[in-house]
């Protein structure tokens, strides 16, 4: 009948547990984060890179960190990125093929690359020199020289649809002005399509020279020009020109990607030595000139580097603390059991540290938001709140713990399976305050601890043994037999 009561009581908690906002992992933010792509080459091919969102994302990803996103057998002639998909531009034959995919969101705010083993097909883009092709709000927009002819297309649901150039304009490249198509003139005017016409843009003549490498960043164009062994960077808006920065070192074929956050960022990639698998990344404010990031490039990892250091902190600490206890003398207190009382016997303690555990698991999960799942198959560590809700269920089975025993002698679970904690000393009182905080801090803190009373049958386990505290059941006193003949 009493595990009968633990069904029940096991199935309401479950029941009012799991938050109802709690659908699992990976969410996704409420707005739409700014990822940027790269594509660089390698010995084989090509690869495409993906920088996710700095903001704004479940996961918001530390300056510098990049994550591999697809290997491709040839290098793309151009890229172009809108969001979380990245267009990819391939030289066939008097035209261009074009590819994409798009980054998914994975377990915990992480990325995932889509589709899995191949790309996305769109139609071809129109036979003729492709000059530029970015990312715009009404799809990719390239332009394209037929000859003696410019076309401005934009890929739609039924193909490419072309735009008119402005007349009497000879286009030197081709950007994007906030969300629009943009194009910068042979005398450097930039003209944006906005409806149905193409306008000027409050932005002053760019003196564009040949080699210019030029990306739209919100209301202002930024240029990346080879300056002899280092890149200059400099940025145009209504206010004129100004130079942001140089990086040493970058080649002229430096992939390069702006990342809009925080007024506008730029991201640097290139490999140092052809010799040598290392790659260098500089991410820097365009705003500023403040560099973020000057070294390889960070994997994204489940956890952060800080958080890294902290979990293996806390497991060496354990570890050690673990090691002392457990070659500690278990006998080194006399333990003294109340009358009618008999030592809770190990199956008992381990069903009834289950059910504690199962209270604590609840608590966490509507603290910290997540679902029970999460947190007991470890994919909570994928989560915003990361792996502080693993923690947080010690810390709970702790602090339900010691409350419990120091005002009632059992936790739900001692008390669905009939037993208490009581002092050590015979008397039969309760544990008391720093007692039940004792036990319980070394029960909850250092699980292999009372693990170790499965070994150990005949007496109470460290922790008990430490804080002077013992788990019995009651028992009824056997009658005296009557006396033969």
């Amino acid at each position: 009948m009493r595990f009968g009561w633990i069904s029940v009581a096991l199935w309401a908690l479950l029941a009012w547990g799991t938050p109802a906002h709690a659908q699992g992992i990976g969410g996704g933010a409420g707005a739409a984060p700014a990822h940027a792509w790269m594509v660089v080459q390698t010995d084989d091919g090509a690869r495409v890179v993906h920088l996710p969102p700095r903001a704004l994302s479940p996961r918001p990803a530390d300056p510098g960190s990049v994550r591999s996103a697809r290997e491709l057998a040839s290098m793309p002639v151009a890229c172009a990125a809108i969001g979380e998909r990245v267009y990819l531009a391939f030289r066939d034959g008097t035209g261009h093929t074009v590819l994409s995919g798009r980054a998914v969101a994975a377990v915990g705010g992480l990325w995932a690359f889509a589709p899995d083993n191949r790309l996305d097909a769109h139609p071809p883009l129109p036979d003729g020199t492709l000059i530029g092709f970015v990312g715009t709000d009404p799809g990719p927009t390239a332009l394209v020289r037929i000859e003696d002819t410019y076309r401005v297309v934009t890929l739609t649901r039924d193909g490419w649809a072309g735009i008119d150039p402005p007349e009497g304009i000879v286009p030197a490249a081709m950007v994007r002005w906030g969300v629009r198509p943009g194009l910068i003139a042979d005398d450097g005017r930039l003209l944006v399509h906005e409806g149905d016409a193409w306008r000027a843009s409050p932005i002053p003549s760019i003196a564009v020279q040949r080699g210019d490498r030029l990306f739209g960043v919100g209301s202002m164009i930024v240029s990346v020009r080879d300056e002899g062994g280092s890149l200059a960077i400099r940025t145009h808006d209504a206010t004129g020109e100004q130079l942001v920065g140089r990086i040493e070192g970058a080649p002229a074929n430096a992939a390069i990607s702006p990342i809009a956050l925080d007024g506008g960022r730029i991201a640097v990639l290139w490999r140092p030595s052809p010799e040598e698998p290392t790659y260098r990344m500089v991410e820097l404010s365009l705003a500023t000139g403040q560099v973020f990031h000057d070294a390889e490039p960070m994997p994204i990892l489940p956890v952060s580097q800080g958080e890294f250091r902290v979990l293996a902190a806390a497991l060496v600490i354990v570890a050690a603390a673990v090691l002392v206890i457990a070659i500690r003398p278990g006998g080194s207190r006399e333990m003294v059991l109340p009358p009618a009382t008999a030592l809770a016997e190990p199956g008992r303690r381990f069903l009834a540290t289950f059910v504690d555990l199962v209270v604590a698991l609840l608590v966490t999960s509507r603290v910290f938001g997540v679902s029970v799942m999460d947190i007991t198959t470890l994919t909570v560590i994928f989560e915003p709140v990361g792996w502080w809700a693993l923690p947080g269920v010690l810390v709970a089975g702790w602090a339900i713990g010691s409350l419990f025993e120091a005002v009632f002698g059992r936790t739900l679970g001692k008390f669905l399976l009939g037993c208490r904690a009581v002092r050590g000393d015979g008397s039969g009182d309760g544990p008391g305050v720093w007692r039940s905080v004792v036990r319980n801090g070394i029960k909850w803190g250092l699980p292999p601890i009372p693990a170790l009373s499965l070994f150990e049958p005949d007496g109470p386990h460290r922790a008990d043994a430490i804080a002077g505290v013992v788990v019995v059941i009651d028992v009824q006193a056997e009658p005296d037999r009557p006396a033969d003949g």
